[in-house]
């Protein structure tokens, strides 16, 4: 089971507003990436020693920037757009279905999950 994403990117900006989520976005995809990647490089000068947790989380925080990646895109159409109330007008008007998406957004800490769902669901609109 999966989460729409560009629907869950609507739902958040319609909820707490665009430029709140804008900004999480940005720090998702910019502040794991630039965490990520010097925990990454730490962990390499670590390698000597063994494995390290740095190296881990590293790992982790990327790919979490990873999957922020299409969820800021998609925040960036919609309030060019101005369509957040519109594309989440189902979900805000059945609060079980938003419950679901909030937890849903845990597919943000599995490995490139966003990235696929979103090439996937980029595709089967075209």
């Amino acid at each position: 089971m999966g989460v729409h994403v560009r629907r869950l990117a609507a739902l958040d900006m319609a909820l707490h507003g665009p430029r709140l989520i804008l900004i999480e976005f940005a720090v998702g995809v910019i502040g794991c990436a630039v965490l990520g990647g010097y925990s990454v490089a730490l962990g390499v000068r670590l390698l000597a020693h063994g494995l390290t947790w740095e190296l881990f989380l590293g790992i982790a925080l990327l790919w979490v920037a990873l999957n922020y990646v299409p969820l800021l895109l998609h925040a960036i159409d919609i309030v060019r757009c101005g369509s957040a109330r519109q594309e989440a007008a189902y979900e805000l008007a059945h609060p079980e279905i938003m419950r679901r998406y909030t937890v849903l957004q845990l597919w943000l800490l599995v490995p490139f999950a966003m990235v696929i769902m979103a090439l996937a669901q980029r595709g089967a609109r075209s």
